[in-house]
């Protein structure tokens, strides 16, 4: 091993499940080393060592008396996935290649602790259910949930537009708990003058804490199917 190459692990110490953290590594090396294909990987485990994220991993490279530097610095990018636990957890970050004519592990640290909790205010589209295509003069049905996967109870709205034409519907306030998920539905009437073709249906939520807006398609011209695929 040469622990002495792993000169700084940086990161935020805080993230959320569905969110994502960036690992940055530099490595250094001692004057008149070489080290050739060197590869870093890192990921996030639990204090059992079981994996929260998956890996991820650079390209190779070398760095050293030889090369264009004697430090690099590389960024690797983890996901948390939208059940993680909250809690404490620990980046682990490996960095492997060859030196000296020796292959294998080259420094090794998961003494990193980075805590997964929730954000205070966070609403979710669980789903958004519609018939993605719709003749002009008829009425578009929307169903959408909103999941409250935050710490806070939210009171929330929600507006349904379709981009293009004079159509959109604006939800009353709805009382969302904490890991409960409220069901709108809004009915859309296109017009009869309305052009064929792909349009865009933008879905907004919002309060004074959140607000996102997600697009989906809607086509004009006929009777569709069910459709729950976001673009």
């Amino acid at each position: 091993m040469a622990p002495e190459l792993l000169k700084e692990i940086d990161f935020d110490d805080e993230a959320a499940p569905e969110g994502t953290v960036e690992i940055e590594v530099t490595l250094e090396t001692d004057e008149g080393e070489q080290y050739e294909d060197v590869t870093i990987e890192a990921w996030i485990e639990d204090a059992d060592g079981d994996r929260l994220t998956e890996k991820d991993a650079t390209s190779e490279f070398n760095i050293g008396k030889f090369s264009d530097d004697d430090e690099k610095t590389k960024i690797l990018t983890l996901e948390i996935p939208e059940d993680a636990d909250e809690g404490q957890y620990y980046v682990v970050v490996t960095v492997k290649g060859e030196y000296d004519g020796l292959k294998g592990l080259l420094a090794y640290d998961n003494a990193e602790e980075i805590t997964i909790e929730r954000n205070d205010h966070n609403v979710k589209i669980l789903y958004f259910q519609y018939d993605d295509e719709v003749e002009a003069g008829d009425s578009a049905y929307f169903a959408l949930g909103l999941l409250n996967n935050g710490r806070e109870d939210e009171t929330i709205k929600a507006k349904v537009s379709i981009v293009g034409m004079d159509a959109s519907q604006t939800s009353g306030e709805m009382e969302v708990q904490v890991d409960e998920y409220a069901p709108i539905y809004f009915t859309l009437a296109i017009p009869e003058d309305a052009d064929e073709g792909e349009y865009t249906v933008k879905v907004n939520v919002y309060n004074d804490e959140i607000d996102f807006t997600q697009n989906y398609k809607l086509t004009v011209e006929g009777a569709g199917y069910l459709s729950l695929i976001h673009i």
